[in-house]
């Protein structure tokens, strides 16, 4: 019996823990996204927002010539109940031939008196190292309010090759402090005990 408390007082730590975040003030900008182009596809999860890009958008190269170069910009602000201390970034795409995507992110708290950069990161991808691409990106102190912001850069350039830079989906998820879902889980057990 105890063994079941304690596996449901877990899960509902998870499920306290992810329901405490929330993404707001999403934009997705860029020459390559929007206008003429599709707009970014964005779903939201518990703990994690995705960025889709249909075809064409999010693509430059032979597939949608004479486009060969440019970019998208992603902004969101994150606020949580319980520290977060990381996120954990994953791409997907294609590249080929003389296909490059350089991809940067910036991670600013927006907490009152700690305002600052807590979190970067550079990615440079060419058809030697394809996609997937995951980055753990660490923050240099947890925080439960930040702005997220995605700069991407994309080029194929026309060689007698196909080339191809494209970013079809870009995931991100939100990883609390583990001290935190420790004492969300702890509160949880108390309460159940308290209850008997």
């Amino acid at each position: 019996m105890r063994g079941l408390i304690l596996v449901a007082g877990l899960a509902m730590t998870a499920a306290s823990a992810n329901a405490a975040i929330v993404f707001s003030d999403i934009q997705v900008s860029g020459s390559l996204v929007g206008g003429s182009l599709p707009p970014a596809i964005v779903t939201v999860g518990l703990n994690d927002i995705d960025f889709a890009f249909p075809f064409a958008a999010g693509t430059v190269g032979d597939p949608v010539a004479p486009t060969r170069a440019g970019n998208i910009v992603i902004t969101f602000n994150v606020d949580s109940d319980s520290p977060i201390d990381r996120d954990i970034l994953t791409m997907l795409g294609a590249l080929q031939g003389s296909g490059l995507i350089f991809f940067n992110e910036v991670v600013e708290d927006r907490t009152a008196g700690f305002e600052g950069v807590i979190g970067s990161t550079n990615l440079f991808l060419n058809s030697s190292q394809q996609l997937p691409a995951t980055q753990d990106i660490v923050f240099s102190r947890p925080s439960t309010s930040f702005k997220v912001k995605k700069t991407l850069f994309l080029s194929a350039q026309d060689t007698a090759q196909f080339d191809l830079a494209q970013i079809g989906l870009i995931e991100q998820r939100m990883v609390p402090t583990p001290g935190a879902l420790a004492l969300l889980g702890l509160g949880g057990l108390v309460a159940l005990r308290r209850k008997r």
